[in-house]
């Protein structure tokens, strides 16, 4: 049990660390307001958050 959640939480990390590529790509590529890239952040955060509880509930 210990062991899933410094794993679960290096997951996370990698998640985020993914995320952040993905938001500085679209930054530079898109000249998007970063206003427009935060909304997406929240957005994709409380879509991962929910996956996980699914996937939680379900194991």
């Amino acid at each position: 049990m210990q062991d899933e959640k410094p794993n679960q939480e290096r997951k996370e990390d990698e998640r985020s660390e993914e995320f952040d590529r993905f938001e500085e790509t679209m930054k530079k590529l898109a000249k998007v307001p970063k206003e427009e890239v935060d909304a997406e952040r929240r957005k994709w955060e409380r879509e991962q958050k929910e996956k996980r509880e699914r996937e939680k509930r379900a194991g």
